[in-house]
């Protein structure tokens, strides 16, 4: 059991091209359970800096657990609440029973990111979320509820509902990957 609370990445200045992963936690390998991550934000300057802020609860990496876990009033560049990047060909990222609500994104993914940056479409099955709220999330481009970029990502009876984004998919952007939703429910996400 832990409380993540009121963790912050300030970016002021001159323009910089700089990365950070994890406002709240960054995880290689590791299980994260009966956790509450809440109000780690990133805040920006306004000055044209392009600072990229990675998952703002969470940033997972390769084999990694949440279960049990609330992800709320997060902030990111991508991933509001979670970002995941998996290296290895043969890790899994399990989120099982977490709700991911009223989390922001400055470009995708209000709720959570999924990057694949070495996407192969024979991959096996690699992200796996269960019974998980994906929930009133907000971003500023795609997918308010989740962006899927690549990973074969199953959702097995989760509810992905009132997310919202300014472009494309209130609910969820797959931009490529074979995303497969399983006994889940899709409802009353919008383009804001």
């Amino acid at each position: 059991n832990c409380n993540i609370y009121n963790n912050g990445v300030s970016i002021a200045g001159p323009e910089h091209r700089h990365s950070v992963y994890g406002v709240g936690v960054y995880s290689q390998n590791g299980d994260i359970d009966d956790c509450t991550i809440q109000s780690n934000i990133t805040n920006y300057d306004g000055n044209g800096n392009s600072w990229d802020v990675q998952g703002g609860a969470v940033y997972l990496r390769n084999n990694n657990r949440v279960s049990n876990c609330n992800l709320t009033l997060n902030s990111a560049t991508n991933g509001g609440a979670v970002y995941v990047n998996i290296s290895d060909q043969n890790a899994n990222i399990t989120l099982d029973r977490c709700v991911i609500s009223n989390n922001t994104s400055r470009k995708n993914g209000g709720g959570l990111y999924a990057n694949d940056e070495r996407w192969n479409p024979n991959d096996p099955e690699n992200v796996v979320l269960t019974q998980c709220l994906i929930g009133n999330n907000a971003c500023a481009n795609n997918g308010g509820g989740v962006y899927d970029r690549g990973y074969n990502t199953t959702f097995r009876n989760c509810n992905i509902v009132r997310n919202a984004a300014a472009s494309h998919a209130g609910g969820i952007y797959v931009e490529r990957g074979g995303t497969m939703f399983l006994n889940s429910i899709i409802w009353g996400n919008k383009i804001a």
